[in-house]
């Protein structure tokens, strides 16, 4: 039964082990990707200060940038402003990274846990008593039958 569970276990492990990575990077750069369509609209998709963030705006921003980037910020406080300019028509969805990750750490640990006291093959399955050399059929700490 916990082969089915193999791939979700490391999987999440590697996303959660991703987003404290990006996390920490977002401390020190803002990074992300950024379109300028001909309509005058401006979409970008970044993530800084520990949170993933998408902007629209209805204006040419020049501190928009088209494509990829990265932007390296010295360190200051977490509480201060983005250095994105306020612009009329603009709609801004922030996501703080501690809900993805707590969304994904929360299963990967119960799996990794539900986990961590496999059943050896002669152990009961119940309370994991050696029935080596038992021939009754019957666990004598539980009283559990053998399968």
């Amino acid at each position: 039964m916990t082969r089915p569970r193999r791939p979700f276990k490391f999987a999440g492990l590697l996303i959660t082990i991703g987003l404290l990575v990006v996390w920490g990077a977002s401390l020190r750069f803002d990074f992300g990707y950024g379109t300028c369509t001909d309509d005058w609209l401006s979409h970008m998709y970044f993530v800084q200060r520990g949170r993933f963030s998408y902007s629209e705006s209805s204006w040419l921003d020049e501190v928009s940038p088209t494509g990829w980037f990265a932007r390296w910020r010295p360190i200051t406080h977490p509480w201060e402003g983005s250095w994105r300019m306020p612009i009329w028509g603009r709609r801004d969805v922030d996501l703080p990274l501690w809900i993805p990750f707590l969304l994904v750490a929360s299963p990967t640990i119960f799996l990794w846990w539900v986990d961590r006291r496999r059943i050896q093959p002669g152990h009961c399955r119940k309370c994991g008593y050696n029935l080596t050399g038992n021939v009754s059929g019957v666990c004598p700490e539980c009283g559990t039958k053998r399968a």
